[in-house]
């Protein structure tokens, strides 16, 4: 089965609504294999979107930085989460239209997703830069730092992962009525 994609724009007035139009063509190209599925990228989605590219550029950069920090493990950990959650929040804006929540449980888990994996990537960089290593000990082994770093590194992962785990599920439960 092929899958096209088409991005459209439409400006009305000073509000801009933006429809990602999705035909699914069975191979033998008949017309009832023909599927639309029409994607209306909201305000939400597109600030995801945005965040999520200018993270995944920053996790780019980040790894060319690799071999000048006093802990390149750790750095290379910090690059791969960067260019990973950067790709999650730019899939989680397109297909934001599809989430069911609450409109203040919405922002919550838009906004808190984006803040949590960069609390973790912040965190996990700084451990690079600072040898911090308790928080992460499989790639910060051989490294050390003192206390206040230390805890400020455990402090921003630990804390980034539960606003993370709490925000994707509450992503997911939000998802779950396209399944219906």
């Amino acid at each position: 089965m092929n899958t096209f994609v088409k991005l459209k724009s439409q400006y009305e007035h000073s509000d801009s609504i933006n429809t990602l139009e999705i035909n699914n063509v069975s191979s033998t190209n008949e017309p009832s294999g023909l599927h639309t599925y029409m994607i209306e990228i909201s305000q939400i989605g597109e600030q995801l979107i945005l965040i999520g590219i200018s993270f995944f550029l920053v996790g780019l950069i980040q790894g060319a930085l690799i071999p000048s920090v006093k802990n390149s493990r750790m750095a290379l950990s910090g690059h791969m989460t960067a260019v990973q959650s950067g790709m999650a929040l730019a899939i989680f804006g397109v297909i934001w239209s599809l989430v069911d929540l609450p409109f203040t449980v919405e922002i919550f888990v838009a906004y808190a997703s984006a803040t949590g994996f960069i609390l973790i990537w912040l965190g996990i960089t700084i451990a690079s830069v600072t040898g911090a290593s308790k928080a992460l000990p499989i790639a910060g082994a051989g490294f050390s730092s003192t206390a206040a770093k230390e805890l400020i590194v455990t402090i921003m992962v630990r804390g980034g992962s539960v606003i993370s785990l709490i925000s994707c599920t509450l992503l997911a439960f939000g998802l779950l009525p396209i399944l219906w």
